[in-house]
């Protein structure tokens, strides 16, 4: 149902002493020179990449490619999809496709093997590739006209997979998706024209080829226009356009473009190289980009997109990790760690924010997802709904659709996911609740905490309750951590302590919890367990009011006026929604201020309506703030 290139890379081996132009003269000998039949092995001088998109593909079936007629999009997300087949996967089903991400984590979910060996939007059985029913499918595609069958079909009859070999018919082939705008089609076109591959060899049509795919971003079909600019094949020689092309591929993280680079520096005598290659993820070598942030270690030896990245290859980081923190004197390593995961760390402009409170744990769990838009969960409990029974959680306005759709009542009265009834009274709750808490689960600690605190289908234990917080707060549970914060700064069930008020505020803070930073910019503002600071206070209420936190913005207008400021210092904008928590959107979802205080946003007068009086575990609605802010102001 889906595939991946496989492709044949070129090692260059360059002896010393020879000068760009010779190097890359050489190299394009190489690149250019006669492929090997598909019947023979690789010379000694390639090897074969998985993944990587380099000089000779040997594409596999059925992958899928741009069409100019229509935008597709993911199945999924229902995000667009990108031009290129190499990032994303076709199913030849329905014709549908998906981001390989969505793909990726619904296959890592609890879906039963039954309905991962389905398609997953249309649940037709999957074929193995190269196989005859496969072909089948991708040509009733063809004979609709789509680009993307056009040149998987043309890939089929290029490397005889499941049909007879035919260098003519895929030609014909990759014309008519070429024609089309396919990207793809046009790459392997110029592969033909390079190595005259059932066609008469004509660098000047290879070259054309090429750069109609480099031009829609194709990383490797920039790669070989700047071999065909260094080696002045098919165009007029020009070192400058080679290097413009071979950094266009390099920034989208090809391997080979950036070694040629980095050689074509070294004999030009840079001493600054012309491209630094990105930071990338030491578990999944997905690279740091402006939107997609990368975390460190607390050794800063390794760095993950997130905690799974980072539990997958902590066995192998483990021994190297010890050793660092063991050089650094770092806290909690060895005995303390007991081979678990420790911290990230966030790094923002090349600078590593260093924790405060070293010696609370921090530890996360898996990064949650909500099932349905597959998009991660706030940290923040009161932002999502989590179901007790199966344990997953869902976003308020996911789980809104849902209400509000056509299912039945006796379908909305169910579990989405498990299909378990929904608890009917807090004692049936604390029943699907205990077993989470007896395998260690933090969210679950954190929620059986919260009823005994309260006394809700258990006795009130103010001991019982700092118990769980306690453990939920050691892995890292950010609304644990807020909470306990908030017992020690009132004294609620545990001795009076700022100290300890600011240390687990602190956590939570760091972790983005947007009231334990506005606790914090209050207990700092007060000088509470912590030295007086005006301008620490007015960082984390900035922080705060960011997140859309109604009380920073207010505690953060009141500080201007204290200090005499005539310029706000911070003017809100939205971010999400005050009632289901629905991030903002210019495009697709635009919230609406408050008209009133121009403090809080909504997703429309419903949400706004809710609000206005609604009354919660964190505070009272928007109604009392709102008429408080109009009284200052008369």
């Amino acid at each position: 149902m889906s595939t991946v290139g496989k492709l044949w890379v070129l090692i260059f081996e360059v002896p010393s002493g020879l000068g760009p132009k010779k190097i890359l003269s050489s190299m394009t000998e190489l690149l250019l020179a006669t492929p090997f039949k598909k019947s023979q092995k690789p010379p000694p001088n390639f090897y074969h990449c998985p993944c990587s998109l380099l000089v000779y593909p040997k594409p596999t079936m059925h992958t899928n490619k741009q069409e100019e007629h229509e935008q597709d999009e993911c199945s999924i997300c229902n995000e667009n999809l990108p031009k290129l087949s190499s990032q994303f996967i076709r199913m030849t089903c329905c014709g549908k496709g998906l981001h390989v991400k969505c793909h990726d984590d619904i296959y890592a979910s609890s879906t039963s093997d039954k309905q991962k060996g389905q398609c997953l939007v249309c649940r037709t059985k999957k074929t193995c590739e190269g196989s005859k029913e496969s072909t089948e499918r991708i040509q009733r595609w063809v004979e609709k006209g789509r680009a993307w069958a056009q040149c998987s079909l043309g890939c089929n009859y290029r490397d005889g997979l499941s049909v007879k070999q035919s260098y003519q018919q895929a030609r014909e082939l990759f014309e008519l998706a070429a024609r089309q705008g396919d990207g793809n089609a046009q790459f392997n076109l110029g592969q033909m024209y390079t190595h005259s591959l059932g066609v008469d060899q004509s660098y000047e049509r290879a070259a054309e080829y090429n750069e109609a795919a480099a031009r829609q971003g194709h990383a490797g079909a920039q790669l070989n226009l700047g071999i065909f600019y260094a080696g002045g094949h098919g165009v007029e020689q020009s070192f400058e356009a080679a290097r413009e092309w071979w950094m266009k591929a390099a920034e989208q993280g090809h391997e080979n473009a950036i070694k040629v680079l980095q050689e074509l520096d070294k004999k030009e005598g840079r001493t600054t190289p012309s491209f630094t290659p990105p930071k990338r993820c030491s578990t999944c070598n997905t690279p740091k980009t402006s939107t997609h942030k990368l975390k460190h270690c607390k050794c800063k030896g390794a760095q993950y997109c997130n905690a799974t990245c980072q539990a997958a290859h902590w066995q192998t980081h483990q021994k190297e990790h010890r050793r660092l923190c063991k050089e650094m004197n770092l806290k909690n390593t060895e005995g303390e760690m007991k081979d678990e995961v420790v911290e990230l760390e966030v790094e923002e402009e090349g600078e590593t924010k260093e924790t405060t409170t070293p010696n609370l744990p921090q530890q996360e769990e898996e990064e949650d997802v909500c099932p349905v838009c597959i998009e991660p969960l706030q940290k923040d409990s009161v932002k999502f709904v989590r179901m007790a029974c199966c344990g997953k959680g869902i976003h308020k306005w996911c789980y809104k659709g849902i209400q509000v759709s056509s299912l039945s009542q006796a379908q909305k009265d169910r579990c989405p996911l498990c299909r378990a009834d929904y608890p009917k009274s807090d004692e049936e709750e604390i029943e699907q609740v205990l077993p989470w808490v007896e395998k260690g689960k933090a969210w679950a600690q954190a929620v059986l905490g919260q009823r005994y605190r309260d006394g809700l289908g258990v006795e009130q234990s103010n001991q019982r309750m700092k118990e769980l917080y306690t453990l939920a707060a050691g892995q890292g549970d950010v609304d644990a951590q807020y909470s306990l914060g908030c017992m020690y700064a009132n004294g609620q069930g545990v001795d009076q302590s700022y100290k300890r008020a600011v240390e687990y505020c602190e956590a939570a803070a760091r972790q983005g919890h947007a009231d334990a930073q506005g606790n914090l910019g209050a207990l700092y503002c007060n000088g509470q367990g912590v030295e007086q600071s005006f301008e620490t206070a007015r960082e984390w209420w900035m922080k705060s009011a960011e997140q859309g936190n109604e009380n920073a913005i207010g505690a953060l207008q009141e500080l201007d006026k204290i200090e005499g400021r005539t310029t706000p210092s911070f003017i809100p904008k939205p971010f999400e929604c005050a009632t289901c928590y629905r991030p903002h959107d210019r495009s697709e979802h635009k919230l609406k201020p408050c008209k009133r205080c121009h403090r809080v946003y909504y997703c429309g007068r419903e949400c706004q309506v809710k609000h206005w009086n609604k009354e919660g575990k964190r505070g009272r609605g928007h109604k009392e703030k709102c008429n408080k802010k109009q009284n200052k102001n008369k």
